[in-house]
């Protein structure tokens, strides 16, 4: 925020990516909290790797799932009107989980498929 790196408690899906300040205690913690004045602002390079990293966590890696209803953005059942879908080759997304869940692979949407999904209106 204010183009300053984020110090993070704990792990989180950007730790360790060079952005952030990782603390895993709760001393190291707040030794980056008394020291917040002295965290230098982020380079250009690394702002622009952290639209990338954001690019990557909040597009290619939220899955839609089109064969399931939702309420106020949470899954709340499955839609058996879309059972079809479950089908080899109806669905990329469905095909693209299957096939890396059993390659053990990342569940990274390829572009083509997020193409698909918003020319098709099924991203929300």
């Amino acid at each position: 925020m204010f183009g300053k790196p984020v110090i993070i408690a704990g792990e989180s899906a950007y730790t360790n990516c060079g952005l952030t300040y990782d603390a895993y205690t709760h001393y190291s913690y707040q030794k980056f909290l008394d020291n917040i004045s002295e965290i230098p602002l982020l380079t250009e390079d690394q702002k622009k790797l952290t639209r990338k990293l954001f690019y990557s966590y909040f597009i290619e890696r939220q899955i839609p799932l089109v064969f399931m209803n939702t309420s106020d953005g949470r899954f709340s059942s499955f839609d058996w009107n879309k059972l079809g879908l479950l089908i080899p080759g109806e669905d990329p997304v469905v095909d693209m989980i299957c096939e890396r869940f059993f390659i053990g692979d990342d569940f990274i949407l390829p572009a083509d498929v997020i193409d698909y999904y918003e020319k098709n209106g099924l991203l929300k």
